[in-house]
């Protein structure tokens, strides 16, 4: 992977995470002063639709190095794979294609979970994300 390529990476996952955790919090925790509002905060709707505006570039992330950083060490049988890229590799499907059925689904049922399938994919990409930043091949043997 290039620096620009990884640099992507980097910005692409802290946007769409950061931008995702602030959504949560103001959907899930915060607790909006005017008692006449549907939204449990007045700034849930800006969260989400920052949320929404950014996380394509996760998508074009992902993409951009599927080829020559992921497909290709999944390829490689006998290579030993780091278990955090394999992970995410894992769940970057559920993550992607449940946003995209919160964002259609009819049905609140059906709405709460995708959101929940998006939600717990998306933690877990997340720590997936810091893990195999932090254990890079070699990150720990100058000690």
């Amino acid at each position: 992977m290039t620096s620009n390529e990884a640099r992507t990476q980097h910005i692409a996952n802290a946007l769409a995470g950061a931008t995702g955790v602030v959504f949560f919090y103001f959907k899930y925790v915060a607790r909006s002063s005017d008692p006449y509002s549907s939204a449990p905060s007045s700034w849930e709707p800006v969260a989400h639709n920052l949320h929404v505006l950014v996380s394509p570039l996760l998508l074009f992330a992902v993409g951009l190095i599927w080829m020559d950083h992921i497909w290709k060490k999944i390829a490689r049988a006998r290579q030993k794979r780091r278990q955090s890229g394999v992970l995410m590799a894992g769940l970057f499907a559920p993550m992607a294609i449940s946003a995209y059925a919160i964002q259609v689904s009819v049905d609140e049922t059906t709405r709460k979970t995708w959101a929940t399938i998006h939600i717990a994919t998306s933690v877990a990409w997340l720590v997936g994300y810091l893990v195999h930043l932090a254990f890079k091949p070699g990150a720990g043997s100058q000690r």
